[in-house]
């Protein structure tokens, strides 16, 4: 079992998201939606918060 983490760039949440760098960075600044991680001045996602972020935020028709 592969217990590495994977991180993901602004850039790199931005495009898998189709939304800006704007957008992410927006959320950073207000601390809101998806959970980050800062290192220093980098800011990274973990993968797996991202994916887990996707799900719960899925809408199913009634």
């Amino acid at each position: 079992m592969n217990d590495e983490k994977q991180f993901l760039s602004k850039r790199q949440v931005a495009a898998l998201l189709n939304l800006s760098i704007y957008t992410i960075d927006s959320w950073v600044s207000q601390r809101r939606e998806i959970p980050f991680i800062r290192m220093g001045r980098r800011v990274l996602f973990d993968l797996r918060d991202v994916r887990a972020w996707i799900e719960n935020n899925k809408v199913n028709p009634d």
